[in-house]
């Protein structure tokens, strides 16, 4: 009878380290993919950075553009103002500089602040 103890014995420790490397690989099974969906979803974030920083790369460029286009409209808009107060008699026979100014600066451009040289 001892020996069945014995044998019964180990069997039920034998079950029980079976059933504990079960789980041990379910658990690491697990943490591959966890690690798996956590290093994707890490991916997808850089890739979003990369793309944003991109958009505010083209973005700053067409606010550039704009800003010339703003500054060229508003010289155009000025020089127009002071040949038409020359071809129409103006007193003077043309539009001062201040006045050209103040009728333009309704266009006027946004300035940038000291230091901003792009």
């Amino acid at each position: 009878m001892t020996s069945t103890r014995r044998r019964s014995g180990s069997s039920i420790a034998g079950s029980s380290a079976w059933r504990t490397g079960r789980e041990d690989v379910a658990t690491a099974i697990l943490a591959g993919l966890t690690f798996r969906k956590q290093s994707q979803e890490v991916t997808a974030i850089e890739q979003q950075v990369k793309d944003q920083e991109e958009v505010t790369r083209h973005q700053a460029k067409l606010l550039e553009i704009q800003s010339r286009q703003l500054e060229l409209q508003q010289k155009h808009s000025t020089d127009r103002l002071r040949n038409d107060a020359a071809s129409s008699g103006w007193p003077g026979g043309r539009l001062t500089t201040r006045r050209a100014a103040r009728a333009g600066e309704h266009m006027e451009a946004p300035r940038r602040p000291p230091g901003d040289h792009r």
